[in-house]
């Protein structure tokens, strides 16, 4: 409230200066000099006295403004505008002050001054592609692969391959916004993507096994080693599963294939068999048992066949039966210190007199040592109550199983040294066999410490090593044949011979057909009869019933030859006819037919075949033609020397003209002489004659490099060049030129320098005589294959020209200027002109002849 007072004061005191200023009279300030000093009563009175007071007119009220007004020193006024704006002739309205902007740019908002337009803002844009905006401008961008459209606005592709070939050593296809290089057969492109080199071989080429060369142009091919296959990327090797589809197990004796990396093996899962020699086939396992082998000691029948053994000290003869005495101490593998003494399966060690043999029994030691010597006992142990054996020492004396002890169980070392009793004792064998026959089931066989159960032939060991077990399968003594029988109606009733069959212990089970006459439908059945033994051995007979059928499929209603004439132009039309119907004897025929999709046939004749078949195979058809016909073209003229072909069987019959081996056409006949709709030959009916080919007598190859080296000393450069370069070539790709100079080394014209205006051209022949019988195609072949190659010379870039300081070779943008081209020219004999890479005997008046001029190959 004192703020508005306050400011109510100020604008009083303001009006009332202004107003005593405009009559020259001095205001009356008392009261409101006092309103500063008496407080805000004081100031309420004074702005009611204001408004009592009577203020003089303002001029500007007179001049009606638009915008400003000021009030003249001499009491009048005048009109003002704000900044950017002028006054109008009427000197009351303010108008905008024209401003002049360069093109680009326009007025600012206070029209003050200029600024810039940005072109890349507007719609429609002003760019096909990118826009960038500049002061007072803009320009359009393109991106990369593109260059701006003379009209400034769009993009056009640019074609690289024809700036410098974009860079490719070969071929430079170009494609929107970029372009691509591509090698010929037989070479790829190096890292870079424009250079071209020739593919790796063998070295690299990651074959798992073998890798084979190929030619130049192919890619080399790998292959595996036996037992292997390739895999689907054509480099790995896979395993081969032989079994799947080769080997050589003999099925029919019980053998089985069986697949292993590299190779397969044949096994036998019956019990009673094994392989045979060959490791092809299953044999019977030979009858041998510890009790036929007769072995003298001892037999292990743990393993097949079973084998003689030999007790600790013995070895087995070579009779594979006896035993015979190891002599230690003749073997020196005794090792006694003073004096061995051989035993029957073992030996013992003496000592001289003074001495007497350690616990070791191996050692001699001085008598002042009291002390038993450590006792043994052969097939058994013993055991001591001290390893010193001084006196006082206790050894209890076993035998190990099988064995029975013969002599006192214990002894004593007395004082002296000796043991008591003083009775030797030893280990006897136990004959199992007479106490129950060893467990045996059938026979029992005594060895030395142990005895074995064997079985009598046709029986095999069961597990538990005492038992025996039926291993012969039972047999048929009769097993039908096959039968093959007439069908009667739909069936026929057969009847084979009685099926016999026998076994060592007895056939307990018969599973198959209970009588030996059945009906059976038509067709082919196999009869299956398995017998079984007690402990399941069986037995197989096997045997197929043929009823055959031999009554045909009935047709009826087969339709007659159809012949239809058509428009010409027209191609196919739809032809339909009733269907012609089957029944058999057997009830049911599956019927197939040629009929084209929904009847829509060709032009020409056309055989539908309807074929029903029984499930026996007889077969009854039905055929009849379907001819579309429309006008015909005559028969071409037969060239001579060549012969015509033709093609009937096309909507559009054609022929194609050539020539007997060794003629050939002066002017070649069109590729394909077509039979139109009018009946005429389209594009002529003009068959050209065959005339005799001859061999050129000569062939030039022309060889021409171009680099981007300027000759500069054009008088001893093009020498210096001359004698560096053809040495150097003929060193390096001459000699692998050869295979196709057959008769002589091939021969090259001396080279010719041109020094042009931006770089310099070497050029230099070769001239070979074909008269000689050289292979034509073996010369056109190698020289351009081998120029292929190497197209890209070594030489070119180890190069220096006396006097220049840098190397005589262009920048990697330059690498085709490095290419070795050839050109190939043919010589043909007088009165021959050249057709392709043979020459043709020009005929008196063959008006063809001017027409064809020797060319290059």
């Amino acid at each position: 409230m004192n703020r508005l007072r306050n400011l109510a004061f100020v604008l009083a005191f303001s009006l009332l200066t202004v107003a005593d200023c405009s009559t020259g009279t001095q205001p009356q300030m008392t009261e409101a000099t006092s309103t500063s000093q008496s407080g805000e009563d004081n100031a309420e009175r004074n702005l009611v006295a204001l408004k009592n007071t009577t203020l003089p007119p303002n001029p500007c009220d007179a001049v009606s403004c638009s915008h400003g007004c000021d009030v003249n020193d001499d009491g009048g006024a005048h009109c003002t505008c704000p900044v950017g704006k002028e006054l109008d002739v009427d000197e009351k309205t303010c108008k905008d002050i024209p401003i002049k902007c360069p093109a680009g740019y326009k007025p600012n908002a206070a029209r003050s001054g200029c600024v810039d337009i940005d072109e890349c803002q507007q719609q429609p844009p002003v760019c096909g592609h990118s826009c960038v905006n500049t002061p007072g401008s803009y320009r359009c961008g393109c991106p990369d692969g593109y260059r701006l459209h003379p009209n400034g606005i769009h993009c056009i592709d640019i074609n690289e391959c024809r700036i410098n070939n974009g860079g490719c050593s070969d071929t430079c296809y170009n494609t929107p916004g970029s372009f691509n290089c591509k090698c010929p057969r037989g070479f790829q492109l190096m890292a870079g993507g424009k250079i071209c080199e020739q593919k790796y071989k063998c070295l690299g080429f990651g074959c798992a096994h073998n890798c084979h060369q190929a030619e130049v142009w192919y890619e080399p091919y790998c292959t595996c080693n036996l037992g292997y296959k390739l895999a689907a990327n054509k480099k790995d090797c896979v395993d081969m599963n032989e079994c799947g589809f080769f080997h050589r197990c003999d099925t029919s004796s019980g053998a089985t294939c069986v697949n292993v990396v590299g190779s397969y093996k044949c096994v036998c899962n019956e019990p009673n068999k094994v392989l045979s020699a060959d490791k092809l086939k299953c044999e019977l396992k030979a009858q041998v048992t510890c009790a036929s082998l007769g072995c003298s000691n001892g037999c292990d029948d743990t393993r097949y066949p079973p084998v003689c053994t030999c007790p600790n000290g013995y070895r087995l003869d070579t009779n594979g039966r006896d035993c015979s005495d190891v002599d230690e101490c003749a073997e020196q593998t005794h090792g006694c210190t003073d004096t061995c003494i051989n035993t029957a399966g073992d030996y013992r060690c003496e000592c001289p007199a003074g001495k007497r043999l350690s616990n070791d029994l191996k050692t001699c030691v001085s008598l002042s040592h009291v002390a038993c010597p450590m006792p043994t006992l052969f097939r058994g142990s013993v055991n001591c109550t001290s390893t010193s054996y001084n006196p006082g020492t206790i050894c209890t004396r076993s035998c190990r199983t099988g064995f029975a002890l013969s002599g006192p169980p214990s002894i004593r070392c007395q004082d002296n040294g000796v043991w008591t009793p003083d009775i030797p004792a030893q280990c006897t064998d136990i004959d199992e066999c007479a106490n129950n026959n060893g467990g045996c089931e059938q026979t029992c066989i005594n060895f030395l410490g142990q005895h074995a159960c064997a079985c009598q032939s046709g029986f095999l060991l069961r597990t538990d090593r005492k038992h025996c077990k039926d291993a012969e399968n039972p047999e048929f003594t009769n097993c039908p044949s096959n039968i093959e029988v007439n069908t009667q109606l739909s069936y026929a009733t057969v009847t084979w011979p009685e099926v016999t069959y026998t076994d060592n212990v007895g056939v307990v089970n018969v599973v198959g057909p209970q009588t030996n006459e059945q009906n059976f439908t038509i067709g082919v059945h196999k009869v299956k009869i398995t017998i079984f033994d007690a402990e399941g051995n069986s037995a197989l007979c096997s045997f197929k019933v043929h009823v055959k059928d031999l009554e045909l499929p009935v047709v009826s209603n087969c339709p007659d030859d159809i012949n239809r004439f058509v428009l010409e132009g027209v191609m196919v039309k739809e032809v339909t006819w009733p269907e012609p119907t089957f029944s058999d004897n057997s009830g049911s025929v599956t019927v197939t037919d040629n009929i084209p999709t929904d009847n829509l046939f060709p032009m020409g004749e056309y055989n539908v075949r309807y074929q029903a078949a029984d499930p026996s195979g007889n077969i009854a058809v039905c055929t009849f033609l379907v001819n579309l016909t429309r006008v015909n073209c005559p028969d071409l003229r037969q060239p001579v020397n060549g012969s015509i072909t033709c093609d009937t069987s096309a909507i559009n019959p054609f022929c194609e003209a050539k020539c007997d081996a060794g003629f050939e056409f002066l002017k070649s006949p069109p590729e394909q002489y077509v039979c139109g709709a009018d009946g005429g030959w389209i594009p002529t009916d003009n068959v050209p004659d065959c005339h005799r080919t001859f061999t050129p007598t000569a062939a030039k190859a022309t060889f021409s490099a171009r680099y981007a080296h300027v000759c500069k000393d054009p008088e001893n450069d093009p020498v210096f060049i001359k004698q560096t370069i053809m040495p150097m070539f003929q060193s390096q790709h001459v000699q692998s030129l050869q295979f196709a100079c057959i008769n002589k080394p091939c021969t090259f014209t001396d080279p010719v320098i041109t020094c042009r205006e931006k770089d310099t051209l070497l050029t230099f022949s070769s001239n070979e005589d074909l008269s000689g019988g050289l292979d034509l195609n073996a010369y056109v072949n190698g020289v351009l294959a081998e120029v292929q190659k190497q197209r890209y010379d070594s030489f070119f870039l180890t190069l220096i020209i006396p006097g220049t300081p840098e190397f005589f070779f262009p920048p990697i943008a330059d690498l085709e200027n490095r290419k070795i081209d050839v050109q190939l020219s043919l010589t043909c004999a007088d009165g021959q002109v050249q057709i392709r890479n043979k020459c043709v005997k020009c005929p008196p008046g063959e008006p063809d002849c001017p027409l064809i001029q020797p060319g290059l190959a």
